[in-house]
């Protein structure tokens, strides 16, 4: 919400619909807003418990009283506001908005919120609709007419024919359908990296293999007893089918290595705590950090003193949750290190629609057959776990510590997760961007050509 204004309205049975104009939050997720529609509305705060593309579910705080309300976005208020201030800007070819775009459009009844994902290339751009009897596919070429895109559905159910409006806002893509009004604002998952770009990482690291270096340097970080693999390209190598309903989410493409302790002649070595360390680059540097850790009973720490011990080390978390005997503690950072909240990171660093091969990549611990036959230091249960990525570009990064104890509360199994988001994202919508621009480009050159033919009588 940083940079703008949003404006919001209630709709609460029984009462007077209170319309909320928010200003950018504090530290601490808290914001305040100011109402002009009568008693029941007076000034307050309140903070963000859930947000899902566009509502927001809030619990508000003012004098004697409390509560729970659902806002949707007054998108007529927004829009005025936004255009007043040059928060928004029309989008006048689909190459100035490359990558691949998601949210979601309220559309009432029983279908509720439609998925929306929109792929945009030079060529022109790619818009799905998706979510129970409703599927449509949309192909838009590469600039708009008179400040609207002619479409043409390739795809249609539920669907009607009509232009479609592209708005920037705010680093945001509005999504207007002229034939029912609808709107939809989708965030950016994928796209092109910012050669301009300076991320700033915070200071964390496993066992000292840390964001943005090279995977030269960690040669120089390997201890006593640790082997570390030769670097090698990974592709994806999975197909992005399904198998009984669920993606086949594809690894990362990106250049490998891993580093495991101990190193031992034998193929389960007992009494030895294991310890999995899994660096992937992009673009030469360290884009994701994956690590298994997994000590032998006698040498597990209680999961409590493990889990003060981050807090100490890298403050309070962003998110935090417990299951049972599982604790997952995270840590998402804006692109110049500072550490998001609770609500600030659901909003900005969480993927949202479904999770598929178009935006989310598997990282873990990845070998070659004869590296398992040969290398005894690495067991064959080491190539099973894995960890899948759902990028949001212009988020930082973020660092996910899962936790797992055994009855007597010692720590059973860490696993550890780091990723720069956009290096990430950029990678996947490079793998995926020639597909996409081809298949676009194929309809658009399909659909001239139907206009030309003359019917034959």
């Amino acid at each position: 919400m940083t940079g703008d204004r949003h404006v919001y309205k209630t709709e609460i049975k029984g009462q007077p619909a209170c319309i909320f104009d928010v200003s950018q939050g504090d530290r601490d997720g808290e914001y305040r807003y100011t109402t002009d529609s009568g008693d029941e509305c007076n000034n307050g705060t309140f903070t963000l418990s859930q947000s899902y593309n566009g509502d927001l579910v809030i619990r508000w705080r003012r004098p004697g009283r409390s509560g729970k309300h659902v806002l949707s976005p007054d998108i007529e208020k927004m829009r005025s506001f936004r255009q007043q201030a040059g928060l928004s800007k029309p989008v006048t070819d689909t190459a100035d908005i490359e990558g691949e775009w998601a949210g979601s459009m309220a559309v009432g009844g029983i279908i509720g919120n439609l998925d929306v994902t929109l792929a945009a290339t030079t060529e022109g751009a790619e818009l799905e609709l998706d979510r129970l009897t409703v599927h449509c596919t949309a192909i838009l070429p590469p600039k708009p007419d008179s400040g609207a895109f002619d479409a043409f559905l390739i795809e249609s159910r539920g669907c009607k024919d009509g232009r479609i409006s592209l708005t920037l806002v705010n680093g945001d893509l509005e999504v207007s359908l002229e034939s029912t009004g609808a709107t939809a604002l989708l965030r950016r998952l994928t796209g092109p990296l910012d050669p301009g770009a300076n991320p700033v990482y915070p200071d964390i690291s496993f066992r000292k293999i840390g964001l943005g270096g090279s995977l030269s340097e960690i040669d120089a970080v390997v201890e006593e007893g640790g082997h570390l693999t030769s670097a090698r390209r990974l592709k994806n190598a999975l197909n992005a089918g399904s198998f009984m309903g669920v993606a086949n989410i594809p690894y990362l493409n990106a250049t490998f290595r891993s580093l495991h302790y101990p190193l031992s002649h034998q193929r389960y070595p007992k009494g030895l705590d294991e310890d999995n360390i899994a660096a992937y680059a992009v673009n030469d540097r360290i884009a994701a950090i994956y690590r298994v850790y997994t000590p032998v009973p006698e040498n597990a720490p209680k999961l409590e003193t493990f889990h003060n011990a981050l807090v100490q080390a890298y403050g309070e978390p962003s998110i935090r949750s417990t299951q049972g005997r599982r604790t997952e503690l995270e840590w998402h950072f804006a692109s110049d290190g500072t550490l998001l909240s609770d609500q600030v990171a659901r909003l900005q660093c969480m993927a949202k629609g479904s999770a598929t091969h178009s935006n989310a990549r598997q990282i873990g611990m990845r070998y070659r057959w004869f590296e398992q036959m040969f290398d005894l230091s690495i067991r064959k249960q080491n190539a099973v776990p894995s960890y899948m990525l759902r990028p949001v570009q212009g988020c930082g990064s973020s660092f996910v510590f899962i936790m797992s104890a055994r009855q007597d509360g010692s720590l059973k199994e860490l696993t550890s997760v780091g990723f720069a988001h956009d290096p990430v994202a950029s990678g996947i919508w490079e793998s995926r961007k020639g597909r996409i621009e081809a298949g676009i480009r194929e309809r658009l050159k399909l659909n001239a050509k139907r206009e030309t033919l003359a019917p034959k009588l």
